[in-house]
Formats: structure tokens, C-alpha cells, sequence
């Protein structure tokens, strides 16, 4: 369903980021003062795209609570905006420039520039947007792997896009003269729709089922059944010291310094994509409680 919803969603907002450019060109009279219509459409297509991802990525990893959601939305929203119509001014503006007769690059080559540029923006928003909501990103090395995977699937995911449809867009000769008028829509429609399935995969869960530590975790120590009389008279008052539970691999923390082993009330542990894991009280557990019955193995 994840994947789905963020095809869609690159889908969607790539055909309102055209339609919304066409309108301004032909309807508010863009088209005849603008040395070449790009100055609108990429700018618009990569702040709307970046829009739509931003919106997908926080309401689908948050799907039990939309209004916290709607109070986070601002600032990646303006995020989105903001870097998507500086990266598509700067996309509009090579092509501009790049156009020139003197030029030896083919507009094929320039066309395939400007998508690029469109995957780069889409793909940091994404990482960005993760780093605002998510639990995870308070572990830098976490951090630094999710925007990394995000550029790098925004950037092969658009030059594949671009490069495919430059092909069928000069193979395939004997198109319709009515059809090659959606020739644009239908690209950035394919280009959105591939952006968001790429992105849909990289923030698959990697902890959406996760076990939460909640109360009982926050002791370091409890009274003993019958203290002795040394124990009422000593500095712990009758208390022994009981060490908390500790997490061995392949589990780990969400948040927390990477050696951190010992569970406390409200960290979030990350399970595993697959297998099984064994909670008990001997060294083998890979949560160990004391106090339970030694677990098998």
C-alpha cells in the first residue's frame, strides 16, 4: 500500500505541477514574455513533486495521527517549496543557456539535465522530511544513509526516466499528430510516478513494528523481600541493586548512542526484517530480563 500511495501521489502532483505551468503560460500570458517555457514548468513540476512526497512521506509514516502531522507540515512544506523552485529555476535557467545556437549539446541531452535536476531536489526533500518526523534520525550514521539513498535513488530513478522516455519519444514516429500533445503531461507523469515508487522503497519500514519499553524499565533497584537488619542500617536502606534488562544484537536502540545496551522506559527498539528473537534471563536472550526462567538454546 506504501508503494502505492507514493506512485500515485508522483503521479498526481507531476500533472498538477504541469497543469498549473500550461495555465500560467497560455492563460496569464507567461508564454510570450519568457525566453523559453521551462522558466515556469520546472520550477512548478519540482516544487509540486517535492510537495507531494513530503505530504506522503509524513502521513504515511504517521497514519494514526493527522493533526500532529498538519502542525509538522509546515516547515518540510516550505522546505519542499523552497528547494524545489530554486533547483527547478536553476534547471530552467541551464536550459536557457544551454539552448543557445552555438551549443553543441542536443535539446535529448539538455531535457535529460533538467529531470536529473528534478530527481535531486525530490530525492533531498525526502531525506530531509524524514530527518524532521522520524525517530531514527537522531542516529547521524541512520541520518546520513537515508539521505544518501534518497539522492541517489532520486537522481538514477530521474536520468532512467528521462533517458526512456527521450527513446520512445524518437522511436516511436508514427504517433498520432492529437497524441503528441500529451506528449509532456505523460512524461512528467511517468517521471513522478517512478520518483515516488523509488522513494516508497527507500523509506520501507525499516522499524515500523518496533517494541516500545514502557513502564518497569525506569528502576535500577528494588527492596529486598527480608532485609537483614546490616541492610536497614546501610546507605541503600534495604534496597539491592537490580541492573536493567540489556539488548544484544541483532536488535537494537532507534534513538541512542550506538553502545548503549541497557533498556529504558520509552526507547524504541528496532526489530529485525526477519527471523526470531528470544527474551529471557541467560546470556543467549537477545533481551535480557532478570528475574525470568532461562530461555532454550
Amino acid at each position: 500500500m506504501r508503494l502505492y500511495l507514493f506512485c500515485l501521489t508522483g503521479i498526481l502532483f507531476a500533472l498538477f505541477g504541469w497543469n498549473l505551468s500550461q495555465s500560467l503560460l497560455f492563460e496569464a500570458g507567461f508564454l510570450n514574455t519568457l525566453p523559453i517555457p521551462e522558466m515556469i514548468t520546472y520550477p512548478l513540476m519540482t516544487s509540486s513533486l517535492c510537495l507531494g512526497i513530503v505530504i506522503t512521506e509524513l502521513f504515511v509514516s504517521n497514519p494514526t495521527r493527522p493533526k500532529l502531522n498538519l502542525k509538522r507540515l509546515f516547515f518540510p512544506a516550505f522546505l519542499a517549496l523552497l528547494l524545489g523552485s530554486l533547483l527547478g529555476f536553476v534547471g530552467s535557467l541551464l536550459a536557457w543557456l544551454l539552448y543557445a545556437p552555438f551549443n553543441p549539446l542536443s535539446p535529448s541531452l539538455i531535457r535529460i539535465g533538467g529531470w536529473i535536476l528534478i530527481g535531486v531536489a525530490v530525492g533531498l526533500t525526502d531525506g530531509l522530511t524524514w530527518w524532521r518526523h522520524s525517530l531514527e534520525a537522531g542516529n547521524p550514521r541512520r541520518f546520513r544513509q537515508r539521505i544518501i539513498s534518497s539522492l541517489s535513488i532520486g537522481i538514477c530513478i530521474s536520468l532512467l526516466a528521462a533517458i526512456g522516455f527521450e527513446y520512445l519519444r524518437t522511436n516511436f514516429t508514427e504517433i498520432p499528430t492529437w497524441l503528441m500533445r500529451f506528449e509532456d503531461p505523460v512524461g512528467f507523469a511517468m517521471l513522478g510516478g517512478l520518483l515516488g515508487l523509488g522513494l516508497g522503497f527507500v523509506g520501507s519500514p525499516s522499524y515500523q513494528v518496533a517494541l516500545r519499553a514502557g513502564g518497569g524499565f525506569e528502576y535500577v533497584s528494588k527492596p529486598k523481600l527480608k532485609p537483614s537488619p546490616e541492610s536497614q542500617n546501610s546507605s541503600t536502606n534495604g534496597y539491592q541493586e537490580t541492573p536493567r534488562p540489556i539488548i544484544l544484537s541483532p536488535l537494537s536502540f532507534v534513538i541512542s548512542d550506538d553502545d548503549q545496551e541497557e533498556i529504558e522506559e520509552g526507547l524504541s527498539i528496532r526489530l529485525p526484517t526477519r527471523g526470531k528473537i528470544v527474551i529471557g534471563s541467560n546470556s543467549n536472550a537477545n533481551i535480557q530480563l532478570p528475574g525470568l526462567p532461562p530461555s532454550p538454546g
